[in-house]
């Protein structure tokens, strides 16, 4: 790869308007949803509060586990082709970096290195040349601290920087301190950890970085087993689907039910999704709703079901351009990485 070619121009995480696209795709069958819903039970008592960070989160499409892990509820997914950041999920390995650095945005630099020319670039400058890969994160370490034993850095293979991103902007709004802000690497198509957020290096090598995230983390480790450099890194996506409507968190009135979902790959196009609703015994295939926004986006499918009272296992499973499906069961490894099981995520539903 040329230098030249290194220096894309890359303005925000979408092209377009995300305006005019957030209200496409499944709104309409959200409100179908919403409308063959039985009443929903009493809501638990005593969830967890956002943290201070991610406090301007929609507490109600979120599940707050700990500081540094907000999963989006499945009734939130899907039900327009951009999610908005309020809904969006938050995973960090370390705590976020003082609100501070988000104050001068433009002031944010990275350095590039392992090019002809090494340089340090603001975000300003960014903005008008755009760029594309071992990215290290800026969280501050605690003292005393070996750097390479909890630093953010990871590796990807340089054909990835043909799609990669150095974002500063998410949804057409500054990108937030809680989704890495002021500047974070995007590599579509990979595993949420490739993606390191507060970018402060930016270094084409030729060998993996040794920060212990790379050579032991995120690996695909044999149950029982240690994790060695020698085991699969976490990289690409694999073919994933899961049903968002029904949810499974409420009865369903019996007659026609939508059920909505989404599907999504590492890359290679979404050709089908098959939707079952008795756990997997049978399939019929689904329709793809809204537009398609090319191979790292998302695929929304719907199907209407004639449901009867009574008990109901619904499932998806998505094929690739690849020839590449959903498994029954995922591949088990020590920490449950790459998991793509149709069965796992089935939603159980009482029809009424």
């Amino acid at each position: 790869m040329t230098e030249a070619a290194q220096f894309l121009r890359r303005r925000q995480l979408l092209a377009g308007s995300a305006g005019a696209i957030a209200a496409a795709g499944l709104a309409g069958f959200a409100r179908e949803a919403a409308a063959q819903a039985a009443p929903a039970p009493a809501a638990p008592a005593g969830p967890r509060p956002l943290p201070p960070y991610a406090a301007w989160k929609d507490a109600n499409a979120v599940i707050v586990h700990s500081a540094q892990t907000i999963e989006t509820r499945r009734s939130a997914y899907g039900t327009s082709v951009v999610t908005p950041a309020d809904q969006l999920y938050v995973r960090n390995n370390l705590p976020p970096p003082d609100a501070a650095i988000v104050a001068n945005r433009d002031a944010w630099s990275v350095s590039v290195e392992g090019v002809r020319n090494p340089r340090v670039l603001t975000v300003a400058d960014l903005k008008s040349i755009g760029i594309e890969t071992v990215a290290t994160g800026g969280e501050k370490l605690p003292d005393g601290v070996d750097p390479l034993s909890i630093m953010v850095e990871r590796s990807v293979s340089i054909t990835a920087m043909t799609d990669a991103l150095l974002a500063w902007e998410m949804n057409g709004a500054p990108l937030s301190l809680t989704h890495g802000g002021p500047l974070r690497l995007v590599v579509p198509g990979y595993n949420g950890v490739n993606n390191v957020k507060y970018v402060k290096r930016v270094a084409f090598t030729s060998a993996e970085s040794q920060a212990k995230i790379q050579t032991t983390g995120y690996r695909m480790t044999a149950l029982g087993a240690t994790s060695t450099t020698s085991d699969p890194s976490i990289q690409e996506l694999n073919v994933k689907s899961f049903v968002t409507s029904p949810a499974g968190d409420r009865s369903v009135r019996a007659g026609t039910v939508y059920v909505t979902g989404v599907a999504f790959s590492g890359g290679s196009p979404i050709r089908r999704v098959e939707v079952s609703s008795d756990g997997g015994k049978t399939w019929l295939e689904a329709a793809f709703v809204g537009p398609d926004l090319g191979r790292f986006a998302w695929r929304q499918f719907a199907i209407p079901l004639s449901m009867t009272p009574g008990n109901y296992v619904l499932a998806s499973r998505a094929f690739d351009a690849a020839g590449q499906t959903q498994p029954e069961r995922g591949v088990d490894n020590l920490h449950g990485y790459s998991h793509n099981s149709w069965a796992d995520p089935a939603v159980r539903v009482a029809v009424v």
